[in-house]
């Protein structure tokens, strides 16, 4: 009796748990970032919770734009970029995401952050978002329902890709590319 009791109130625990993930980004960020020992600040609080009211927007016309800037080592990375296209695509399995940052390798690491958090969490709280056979790897990915995440690097050619999430993450690399005008002219033209 006390184990079907037991498993009963962990099956309840589970339901709150995944309606709460479903219904806020901040307890999805909390639940899928455990691993690295996340504590949301009041910082993280703000920020997940002006990301899904910008999201959640009806009246949100095409191009709008949420510029977030923010001081390195704040946790935006993990909270915004690793996690924002995979709760994005759980919610959503048919859109398109494209996630940027200054080089190839830099941006690989945040889709592969987030095809993770598929594998691992969308079973549990979003079913229908499930990772289609191919293509499949930590550059891109897709889900049964046609939605797709492709990572690159700025300047690596994403001509021709549509995306309904695009997530550019530290575009200059360091303070040497900031004060090269070249840089910036060349960054600016990709966009």
């Amino acid at each position: 009796m006390i184990d079907n009791l037991d498993d009963a109130i962990a099956q309840v625990e589970f339901e709150i748990t995944k309606r709460k993930v479903q219904d806020s980004y901040l307890e999805y960020v909390v639940a899928t970032n455990k691993d690295q020992k996340y504590v949301a600040s009041k910082f993280h609080t703000f920020l997940c919770n002006s990301i899904q009211e910008f999201m959640e927007k009806d009246d949100n016309p095409a191009f709008d734009i949420l510029l977030l800037s923010v001081p390195p080592q704040f946790g935006k990375s993990t909270t915004v970029t690793e996690t924002l296209p995979s709760w994005y695509l759980g919610k959503n399995p048919d859109k398109k995401v494209i996630i940027c940052g200054y080089n190839e390798d830099f941006a690989i690491r945040f889709g592969r952050r987030n095809k993770e958090k598929i594998e691992e969490y969308a079973s549990k709280f979003f079913p229908d978002c499930k990772l289609a056979d191919s293509p499949c790897s930590n550059v891109e990915f897709e889900t049964t329902k046609k939605g797709r995440c492709i990572s690159r690097g700025i300047m690596s050619g994403l001509t021709g890709n549509t995306a309904d999430l695009f997530i550019v993450d530290d575009p200059i690399k360091n303070r040497q590319e900031a004060d090269s005008e070249t840089t910036r002219k060349a960054i600016w033209n990709e966009y």
